[in-house]
């Protein structure tokens, strides 16, 4: 492009059209040097220090949009006078993907995984789907840092930037595609109650253990294990555009049958076959039946999988069953009986058999306390024999009384001034004063003198 002007010193663009076997987004003059024989001024700005100028996009709407299929460079050059710039333009057709379009994955890519990162139920969901997020954040990482190398790189023509950049987006793309984008809880289920199993299929079953007489045992036997059930369906859409809804199922079991395995028994109308169910080892499923089955090593086991869909509210239609293959047939159990005077916990109570389990008064204990109460009092009060209550806990007196006390404090204290120490003990230990009374009396005295 060349401008000139008529008038030294002064240019004027009252319109202009541009007109470029090429499509671009933006235009810019810009770094035009002073020419001394031309131009020294645009709008009063000095040229020594440059100028930018900006060119509106309406200039550019007649411009023929060029066949491009793929992202290309293409160079607009502008010459104004002998000074000449160029500025290299990145054509991008509709839908593809350019520079900041491919950070702009990456980045968008990441948040969503740290959000994931930073919710531990939604994590247990992610990890199901056997995706390792941090393995992935870890690559997008890499791209972005090998994407900021390709654009710095000047050695590089502009096509060999574009192609880099395309090999870039397509393995973000690919790494991606089975990420959720969005992933939401559509219902929950804690705690869930175990539905007491009524059936024992012979399909659960060993081939010696296929009688009726095994299979009411297993049925008896079910309280001695304890299931805990928990349930979420969640709704996800991935990169890809692929969505998905499932429920995951989890049963935690503790029991003290040895040797045991849990059965969950699905019906066709929630998975039709065991195709339809996601799992993973040791869970195994018994010929194609919808019929998992969980070996439970040490007498516990957690059993975790997938139905397609929201099954929640029909989780009571699951039979789910501890079976041990040690079981006998002579491993009855007898129903308690309300009135037995045993109180079976817990399938009985105070509310189901106050009979049995309402709050009895313990009187043995209660006698044998006031018993023991009883003995301890006359011991204490009225026993005078040896080894009396007096006699062991109470310190010995040394006065029978208050009187003789004070009277032998008295004759110590008057006797001192006459007579020496060793002589008034000797004529108190003949009047029949013992030793420590004599010793407590002086002791008394001897505090008084202090």
């Amino acid at each position: 492009m060349e401008i000139g002007s008529q008038t030294p010193g002064t240019i004027s663009i009252p319109a202009i059209t541009v007109k470029k076997q090429g499509i671009a987004t933006n235009a810019v003059f810009k770094k035009f040097k002073l020419s001394p024989e031309l131009i020294s001024k645009i709008n009063n700005n000095n040229l020594e220090s440059g100028y930018n100028l900006s060119l509106s996009l309406s200039y550019l709407n007649n411009l023929t949009t060029p066949l491009v299929t793929s992202p290309k460079i293409l160079t607009l050059a502008v010459n104004f006078g002998s000074q000449s710039i160029s500025k290299d333009i990145e054509i991008i057709p509709y839908g593809a993907q350019g520079t900041g379009d491919v950070n702009s994955t990456i980045e968008e890519t990441i948040s969503v995984i740290d959000e994931y990162l930073s919710d531990p139920e939604k994590m247990e969901i992610i990890n199901l789907l056997g995706l390792n997020l941090q393995t992935l954040k870890s690559s997008l990482l890499s791209f972005r840092s090998e994407l900021s190398v390709i654009n710095s790189n000047s050695s590089s023509s502009p096509q060999q930037k574009i192609q880099e950049r395309d090999r870039i987006k397509n393995e973000v793309e690919n790494l991606r595609k089975d990420i959720p984008k969005s992933l939401s809880i559509i219902n929950k289920g804690s705690l869930l109650p175990s539905i007491p199993p009524t059936t024992v299929k012979d399909v659960y079953l060993p081939l010696d253990k296929k009688n009726a007489q095994i299979k009411q045992s297993i049925l008896n036997s079910q309280h001695r294990s304890d299931i805990k059930s928990s349930a979420i369906a969640y709704r996800l859409k991935k990169f890809s555009n692929d969505v998905i809804e499932k429920t995951i199922i989890k049963r935690t079991v503790t029991t003290v049958l040895q040797n045991a395995y849990l059965i969950e028994d699905i019906p066709t109308s929630l998975a039709s076959s065991s195709s339809k169910i996601e799992f993973n080892a040791p869970i195994t499923a018994i010929e194609l039946t919808p019929i998992l089955k969980l070996p439970l090593t040490s007498g516990s086991g957690t059993l975790t999988y997938q139905l397609e869909g929201d099954v929640i509210d029909s989780l009571a239609s699951i039979n789910t069953i501890v079976i041990s293959t040690d079981i006998q047939a002579t491993d009855t159990y007898q129903k308690p009986t309300c009135g037995d005077q045993v109180c079976t916990i817990p399938l009985e109570d105070a509310v189901i058999c106050p009979e049995d389990c309402k709050r009895k008064i313990p009187w043995t204990p209660i006698i044998i306390t006031v018993v023991i109460f009883l003995i301890l009092l006359y011991y204490i009060n009225f026993y005078k024999g040896k080894y009396n209550f007096r006699s062991l806990f109470q310190k010995e007196k040394l006065f029978k009384t208050e009187a003789d006390k004070i009277n032998l404090i008295n004759y110590i204290e008057k006797s001192l001034k006459h007579n020496s120490i060793d002589k008034i003990i000797k004529i108190l230990l003949t009047k029949g004063w013992n030793k420590k009374q004599i010793d407590y009396a002086f002791q008394v005295i001897k505090k008084k003198k202090k």
